[in-house]
């Protein structure tokens, strides 16, 4: 879900995507079809970055690799968080 929502957040192929890309949408020499063109590029690499970062990066800073005690249905034992 977070790779998801990262990736949705990357808008850079249409001038209404964002405030900056609308300000050089108003400059006469830029068509449409060069921000598309630019525009699918950039939002193809920073999804593979996103990609990437996330199923390190995060794996890693979240310990992501063991189970948390509060949401095992099965554990009757009283879990207690250390910092």
């Amino acid at each position: 879900m977070m790779t998801g929502t990262l990736s949705a957040s990357l808008a850079f192929c249409l001038p209404s995507a964002t405030g900056p890309n609308a300000l050089v949408f108003a400059y006469p020499e830029i068509k449409v079809i060069d921000m598309i063109r630019t525009g699918l590029v950039m939002n193809f690499v920073c999804v593979l970055l996103t990609v990437a970062a996330t199923s390190t990066w995060v794996y890693t800073m979240l310990d992501l690799s063991e189970y948390p005690c509060w949401a095992d249905p099965n554990d009757n034992i009283t879990c207690t968080f250390t910092p």
